[in-house]
């Protein structure tokens, strides 16, 4: 079963089918440090826009020889790089797919990086912080 999709993954996604594992073990982190659905989705679109671009531009730097290109690309980014020549050009399709691929290895990084940010701007918390000394109340004579 794991040979048969990993072919199935290689003929239709070429190199850029070795993103699905590391998608996979991305759902499994998410699982098991309980972390949003949101976070989730955000991962796919990411993913999703790697595997694009990805493949598109490996499509497009092995236009040259057909089979060279399918190899690499598989038959997403065969077809994609096709598409994307006929409407913006040679150069235009290389640029897009490599916009595309930039601003998705681009996204996760920013995020990481604004979380690392908040969580050096936190103080700390010591384990005295909740067991603070209270004046003591006036007593009052009756």
């Amino acid at each position: 079963l794991g040979a048969d999709a990993a072919s199935l993954l290689y003929i239709y996604l070429g190199y850029s089918s070795y993103l699905v594992p590391a998608y996979i073990i991305f759902c499994g982190w998410n699982q098991w440090t309980n972390s949003s659905l949101r976070l989730l989705r955000a991962g796919l679109f990411v993913c999703v826009g790697l595997i694009v671009s990805t493949a598109t531009t490996l499509s497009l730097l092995y236009s040259g020889a057909s089979v060279a290109s399918f190899s690499f690309s598989g038959a997403l980014g065969l077809r994609t790089g096709q598409l994307a020549t006929s409407a913006l050009g040679p150069m235009g399709a290389l640029a897009a797919s490599l916009l595309i691929f930039m601003t998705a290895l681009a996204v996760p990084a920013m995020w990481t990086l604004r979380q690392l940010a908040v969580r050096n701007r936190t103080p700390s918390k010591s384990p005295d912080d909740d067991f603070q000394v209270q004046p003591l109340s006036r007593t009052t004579s009756v």
